[in-house]
């Protein structure tokens, strides 16, 4: 099921469109730079959709890399680097946590528009 489908179910129509950026953005930066050592190994990655109260609604990517994300001072003629910057937009105060298995987390709350 995808994050769309996922709140639209949930009546929450408001928060597909970011909600669809920063997931896409997570994830992406998840299966590239999260890899395993070879080519036998993608390494591992899991969306958590979760909503802790009506108007606001937590994603939560995980993988089993330790390398956190890193933001990027792209200049106009980059074609990448910019993904924290959407996220800094989207969803400020997102942070990562570390996981027991001695990967990460990135978590962030999308909130409703006032």
């Amino acid at each position: 099921m995808s994050i769309r489908t996922t709140l639209e179910c949930w009546g929450l129509h408001e928060f597909v469109e970011d909600a669809v950026q920063v997931v896409s953005e997570l994830v992406t930066n998840s299966v590239q730079h999260a890899a395993g050592q070879s080519a036998d190994d993608p390494g591992c990655c899991r969306l958590t959709v979760q909503r802790p109260t009506h108007d606001v609604v937590a994603v939560i990517v995980s993988d089993s890399s330790p390398r956190r994300p890193v933001r990027c001072q792209p200049n106009a003629e980059s074609e990448n680097g910019r993904g924290m910057l959407l996220l800094d937009a989207l969803a400020p105060g997102w942070r990562v946590i570390p996981t027991p298995s001695g990967g990460k987390a990135v978590h962030c709350e999308l909130r409703a528009h006032s």
